[in-house]
């Protein structure tokens, strides 16, 4: 019944755009409304979507559309990052999904649903080098805090945007899309440790509702309505940032795949849907 039920949500959106659709909810929670009117609308959304208020740097009547509430700041010292140089802390609020070892060039979207890495990253690797590689699955939901943040000291290399389908990353589209995080629209971020050596991939994932995925380093971004692959590189001027430091934010929530070259990571993942915190140790470097 399950699988049914799946297959008839996913034909059902296959047939909507989704695009469009993204861009509009982005348009319309961008609506700025009269304040004390504007701050009823987020209480009820955040009672729906059970977000923590308490967490809130800013009070709620400072936030002049739903969308600068979706990407709201902490309260400092809300989110702690491990404090050892070798673990590394979650880069978001979230949930686990599948983690694992690249195998013959394939990650595992959920089981039995493989999917090429070369495809998830968009970029000719060598797919053998990449074998071995530490690979792990973060969700966001609409409840979660929308910012996402360095899990270790890294340098980041180049970034580029991949164009693509904006699949939702909820439960039926991961059981029934192929290759689902690596055919919606995401952004790269290759970076090393600071003294160089194996690299790890950040890829924030685009998804239905989702206006625009943002970066604190660059001007790239999703979700265009004359989208084309586009690559920044940092050669000459490296982005160096320290962990826990501000990489960018959806603006709604999403995933984030992180994929560690072979000697750079070892991931300490949660069972699948486990509830996991910004800065919470999710591995170590190696």
């Amino acid at each position: 019944m399950q699988r049914l039920i799946d297959w008839l949500f996913i034909s059902g959106l296959s047939l909507l755009p989704k695009n469009a659709m993204s861009r509009a909810m982005g348009a319309l929670t961008s609506v700025c409304w009269p304040q004390p009117f504007m701050a009823l609308i987020i209480k009820g959304f955040a009672k729906l979507a059970g977000v923590n208020l308490s967490e809130m740097k800013d009070p709620l009547n400072s936030f002049a559309s739903l969308q600068e509430f979706f990407i709201r700041e902490l309260k400092p010292g809300v989110r702690m990052f491990p404090n050892g140089e070798s673990e590394i802390g979650s880069p978001c609020d979230g949930a686990w999904g599948t983690c694992g070892v690249v195998e013959h060039g394939q990650m595992l979207q959920i089981k039995g649903r493989p999917y090429a890495v070369s495809t998830l990253l968009g970029a000719p690797l060598d797919v053998a080098q990449l074998d071995g590689a530490a690979f792990a699955t973060l969700y966001l939901s609409p409840k979660d805090y929308h910012r996402f943040h360095a899990p270790a000291d890294i340098v980041i290399q180049r970034a580029w945007y991949l164009p693509g389908h904006l699949w939702p990353v909820s439960g039926p589209a991961v059981r029934q899309v192929n290759g689902l995080f690596a055919v919606n629209e995401r952004i790269v971020m290759e970076a090393t440790r600071p003294g160089g050596g194996p690299k790890i991939w950040i890829v924030a994932v685009g998804a239905t509702m989702v206006g625009k995925v943002i970066l604190g380093f660059s001007d790239l971004t999703t979700n265009l309505t004359k989208p084309q692959i586009r690559e920044v590189s940092f050669a000459e001027n490296p982005i160096s940032l320290k962990k826990g430091d501000y990489l960018g934010h959806f603006c709604f929530g999403s995933t984030l795949v992180l994929v560690a070259e072979s000697g750079f990571a070892n991931w300490q993942p949660g069972q699948m849907g486990t509830g996991l915190k910004l800065g919470e140790t999710i591995g170590t470097l190696i």
